[in-house]
């Protein structure tokens, strides 16, 4: 596909941007931004991290199809999603007994961070 050909798609494309930031001149003569820097960055985590939450309410089917391999749970099951966690993982000591597993949700911490 040619460059000019891109172009085209990409004009014919309703393309929605995720977020607005202008650049603003103040009466002294600065320059800012339009929004807080703060809040953008809360912002842009927190689209990160809404589809965790939302994933972890999404409903179990397993136990409604097989319900007769599921008849001591009577709670309904929802789908183990990704937790970010609240302090910085620590790997187990290897030496230590009984050995524990790694926080299978470190990938998250540090793509947080």
């Amino acid at each position: 596909m040619s460059e000019d050909q891109q172009h085209q798609l990409i004009k014919k494309r309703a393309l929605e941007s995720l977020f607005y930031v202008d650049l603003v001149k103040t009466k002294e003569d600065d320059f800012g931004f339009s929004i807080n820097p703060e809040k953008f960055v809360k912002m842009v985590k927190g689209l990160f991290e809404k589809p965790f939450e939302d994933l972890a309410k999404v409903p179990d089917l397993e136990p409604k199809i097989l319900s007769d391999l599921y008849k001591a749970i009577k709670n309904e099951a929802f789908i183990k999603a990704p937790i970010k966690p609240t302090q910085e993982p620590i790997d187990p000591d290897p030496s230590v007994l009984p050995r524990k597993l790694p926080d299978e949700n470190k990938w998250i911490w540090f793509l947080i961070q």
